[in-house]
């Protein structure tokens, strides 16, 4: 599937190259119906980013620190060849920020 990575970084929103994230292969997400009650959206709950979203995403840390706020959506694609399918949105924990210089590690425990 087609798909668009945006990158919400303090209220602003960039598009973000598939190169951006590290493990972008491990990026999946499901529909799931466990009653009646409705659908359930999962996704890969580990984001590792790298070159242009590890630099806006360590200035955010930086400068804010614990109160930073990013988001992660992706967006599929549809019938008209326009990214305007919401896959799942979430917003990256930076009470689990991890750096080694090259990759940023994330955890994304909120989804809908």
């Amino acid at each position: 599937m087609l798909c668009k990575y945006v990158l919400t970084v303090a209220g602003v929103s960039y598009d973000i190259p598939i190169s951006c994230l590290r493990n972008w292969d491990d990026i999946k997400y499901s529909l799931k119906r466990s009653e009646l009650a409705g659908v359930v959206r999962t996704f890969t709950s580990k984001f590792e980013f790298i070159d242009l979203a590890y630099d806006l995403l360590l200035e955010e840390y930086l400068k804010n620190e614990f109160n930073s706020n990013a988001s992660v959506t992706v967006l599929g694609i549809d019938n008209n060849h326009i990214y305007s399918n919401e896959l799942f949105t979430c917003q990256l924990d930076f009470s689990t920020f991890s750096h080694d210089g090259y990759v940023l590690n994330y955890l994304a425990p909120n989804q809908h």
